[in-house]
């Protein structure tokens, strides 16, 4: 009966992995800092925040700029300004504490990376 169980689950996660990791296309409308943007999602405009990527601040009115984060930022427009991307979705967490969407960002089939 276990062996069933566990068999049972192992399909069911094989058969969910498509739908949670399942990537949508979005035009980048504009660049926050080295690891935020805004774009375009079907008709809705999003800020987006790269998983996988902790830049420097630089619009934090609470901090000051920090180092290399207008370098960070200056980067991140050159690789994705007015390009559209694949967003695959964190299966932990959508949102974080801002309301940005958390998200891996691919850009012609590679992830966007620092």
């Amino acid at each position: 009966m276990r062996t069933l169980r566990v068999l049972a689950f192992s399909i069911l996660l094989v058969v969910s992995l498509p739908v949670a990791f399942a990537a949508e296309t979005a035009k980048i409308t504009s660049v926050v800092d080295g690891d935020t943007f805004k774009a375009k999602i079907g008709t809705k405009t999003e800020t987006v925040r790269i998983i996988g990527i902790d830049t420097p601040e630089t619009v934090d009115p609470r901090k000051p700029v920090q180092c290399f984060g207008i370098e960070a930022s200056k980067k991140l427009k050159s690789l994705l300004a007015g390009k559209s991307v694949s967003l695959v979705a964190n299966p932990a967490k959508d949102r974080d504490i801002y309301k940005r969407l958390l998200r891996y960002v691919e850009l012609g089939g590679k992830v966007v990376e620092m």
